[in-house]
């Protein structure tokens, strides 16, 4: 009888074994994803030839004006390793310069998602601001060697404005907030990030004077009429004043930056738990 209980006990120990290493073994679509579980973020991006296809070494790539920087390798490919407390506060713009590139490449225009910019200004998608994707994909730069340098392309992209819409008590980014501007509709993703495209080479309308927001679908810690912090004034949630850089023609501007909804204890965030808004998921 002892060896019979030993043998079902062996055979136990062997099918826990077993079951351990097929959990460990998958490789579904958590492999696509390079958060860490502190909070951390590496995200990832090549830069390439429009000729060959082939990477491009040596070029400098930064996101913001030095937010994080990485120098692509043999590969064409780059890097940001971001802490916890930068993970969610991306910039709205990066940087692709080839100056100091393996070979003779121009940084100007750069093509990315099939559109045209300024190495110096290329939008960052608004995916990657909401910790929904951690690939760049991957920039295009002109080989301009040689003795007849093809003709430099007029740089041609959409016209896209971009924002946050963050907590004044913890400066969080409030997910599900519907931003309206002019005639366009769009929802912050789960950092607070939105972004409003108004088209190809579209200038932003003269009558579009404001900007609006509505926390309704954010959760019920808000007070139903909201006061918004913006540039340092206070607003009405529909009637928030547009910055006069946003209709320059040189699009050199194109982040509203923070709108702060001013909290209060009639909204009953402070002391009901219940009434939190959605939590951002952890990276």
């Amino acid at each position: 009888m002892s060896r019979f209980f030993t043998l079902i006990l062996i055979l136990g120990v062997v099918a826990a074994l077993a079951l351990t290493g097929c959990g460990g073994g998958g490789g579904g679509s958590s492999s696509s994803s390079n958060s860490g579980g502190d909070g951390s973020r590496t995200i990832t991006g090549k830069v390439v030839s429009s000729e060959t296809g082939s990477g491009i070494s040596g070029v400098l790539v930064t996101l913001g004006s030095g937010f994080a920087a990485d120098t692509t390798d043999s590969t064409g490919k780059f890097e940001f390793e971001l802490t916890a407390t930068k993970a969610d506060e991306i910039p709205a713009y990066i940087q692709v310069d080839a100056s100091n590139a393996s070979d003779d490449f121009s940084s100007d225009p750069v093509t990315y998602g099939g559109q045209t910019f300024n190495y110096d200004n290329i939008t960052v998608p608004v995916e990657i601001r909401n910790g929904e994707s951690d690939s760049f994909g991957t920039f295009t730069l002109a080989y301009v060697g040689g003795e007849d340098p093809p003709p430099v392309p007029i740089v041609s992209h959409d016209t896209v404005l971009t924002g946050r819409i963050i907590r004044s008590d913890t400066s969080v980014g409030i997910p599900l907030v519907t931003v309206t501007f002019g005639t366009k509709e769009v929802t912050t993703g789960a950092y607070g990030y939105f972004e409003i495209d108004l088209g190809l080479d579209e200038a932003v309308p003269d009558s579009y004077t404001s900007l609006s927001i509505d926390t309704s679908g954010a959760g019920s810690a808000y007070p139903t009429t909201l006061s918004v912090s913006y540039n340092g004034s206070q607003y009405d949630q529909d009637a928030i004043a547009v910055p006069e850089e946003i209709y320059g023609e040189d699009e050199s501007v194109t982040d509203f930056g923070d709108i702060t909804v001013m909290m209060s204890s009639s909204g009953g965030s402070d002391d009901d738990d219940d009434d939190d808004p959605p939590i951002p998921p952890s990276l």
